[in-house]
């Protein structure tokens, strides 16, 4: 069997998706989170992120058996977190270099937004229909009335959209409300579909 693995790369939590090339089924999905501690503190920036980032990587590498011929990574949208972005930067190269080189060659990125981007109109069409954006506009309002401390109502966002793309088309029940977990999983998926049918 060929298999397809598409990652949602991020340092908090990666999801990922396999699909079957021949027969585009999806085979499985889930997430890696870093299993890395920091006992005591010891570390700070920049050497704790080194030290994480590597570890990551090699938990993503993991993976990644002899059934995996292609491999579809999310490409990195700009941030407004200055340190973030850069950290995330920083591990797609880390993941990069740490792989080897006959496995680093089957790698393809795919924008997420953008003209050609997965979730665009010409993508999988994963737009905010104009029922959820009076709905996330009445809950804005809401959550302004709404007591520190007291939990707010969700907004439908992007990964909402991924998870009811998932749910659809692959017979799931993901919900990134209930468990923000699913919508790495879910833009996994969503990717992985988008570039079996694109490419």
């Amino acid at each position: 069997m060929n298999v397809l693995l598409s990652l949602d790369l991020s340092t908090s939590c990666c999801g990922w998706a396999k699909f079957c090339l021949d027969t585009w089924q999806l085979l499985g999905f889930g997430i890696v989170e870093p299993d890395y501690k920091n006992p005591k503190k010891l570390l700070t920036y920049p050497q704790l992120h080194i030290v994480k980032l590597r570890r990551l990587a090699d938990q993503v590498i993991d993976l990644i058996d002899i059934y995996v011929k292609k491999i579809v990574i999310e490409e990195i949208n700009r941030g407004k977190n200055r340190l973030g972005q850069k950290v995330l930067d920083g591990f797609h190269f880390v993941l990069l270099e740490r792989m080897p080189w006959d496995i680093a060659r089957m790698v393809v990125f795919r924008d997420s937004d953008g003209l050609t981007g997965w979730r665009s109109a010409q993508g999988l069409g994963l737009r905010l229909s104009e029922i959820d954006k009076e709905t996330n506009k009445d809950r804005k309002k809401l959550n302004k009335k709404i007591g520190r401390g007291q939990k707010k109502l969700p907004l439908i966002t992007q990964k909402t959209l991924a998870c009811r793309f998932a749910n659809k088309t692959y017979g799931l029940d993901l919900d990134c409300d209930r468990d923000e977990t699913d919508g790495d999983k879910a833009d996994a998926i969503g990717l992985g579909h988008f570039y079996l049918r694109k490419g």
